[in-house]
Formats: C-alpha cells, sequence, structure tokens
C-alpha cells in the first residue's frame, strides 16, 4: 500500500487519497470528495499555521446529489482534514462542544432567570 501524499498549492491541499480542501479566507473552508463537497465553519488563527475547525458543522453535502452527512462521514472528514493539514505543516485544532456543559448552562441559567422574575414580582407586589 502506497504511503498517502499531499500537495499544498496555495490556499488547497490536495491528497493523493482522493480528497482536497480549500481555506476559504479568514473564515471557512470547503472539503471535496469527487463531485460532491461540504462547507465547514473554521477561523485562520492569529497563531501561524494556525486554524480551528468547527467539527458539528460539517452537516450536507453539495453536489449533484445533495444529503445530510452521517456521523461517520463527519468523523471521517474531519480526521481527513486534520490528516492534510497537519502534514503540510499547519496546526488544526477541531473544536466538538461541550453539550453537557451546555445543557447544565442552559438549565442554570434559566433557574436563574425565574429566581430573578419572582424576586421582581414579589418586590413589585410590596
Amino acid at each position: 500500500m502506497e504511503q498517502e501524499r499531499f500537495t499544498e498549492n496555495g490556499n488547497v491541499i490536495e491528497s493523493s487519497e482522493g480528497f482536497s480542501v480549500r481555506t476559504l479566507g479568514r473564515t471557512g473552508m470547503r472539503y471535496q470528495e469527487g463531485d460532491r463537497s461540504v462547507w465547514i465553519d473554521s477561523e485562520v488563527l492569529a497563531a501561524p499555521h494556525g486554524i480551528v475547525m468547527n467539527r458539528d458543522s460539517i452537516k450536507y453535502w453539495e453536489g449533484p446529489d445533495p444529503d445530510k452527512v452521517s456521523d461517520a462521514d463527519r468523523d471521517r472528514i474531519a480526521n481527513n482534514i486534520k490528516r492534510a493539514y497537519e502534514a503540510c505543516g499547519h496546526d488544526l485544532q477541531v473544536h466538538v462542544p461541550d453539550y453537557e456543559w451546555l445543557a447544565w448552562y442552559h438549565e442554570h441559567k434559566r433557574a436563574a432567570e425565574q429566581r430573578h422574575q419572582a424576586r421582581e414580582q414579589g418586590s413589585s407586589g410590596s
């Protein structure tokens, strides 16, 4: 089996495995496999060669047969992009939201708002 090779030409990295990824300015990237592609939320960081990519923004295939990206494809795409950028000397950070923390935060924020409203109602009724 031949080792995967990457070619970087400006803002495009191509893999010998048949995919490419294009950095779209300071924000966004486009991952391409054959005749389908997916837009991904990303941001170029101030650190040299630093990029952060939002894994959960990998949602919909565009092309002749548009479709939702499966969880398995999302993981594969994120791994392909990370491998490509790192092979070309870039530091790619894959951001995955902490849903447990977000759920906790929203629950406690809602409870704090309810306490505040109850205090306001109590003080206006006096």
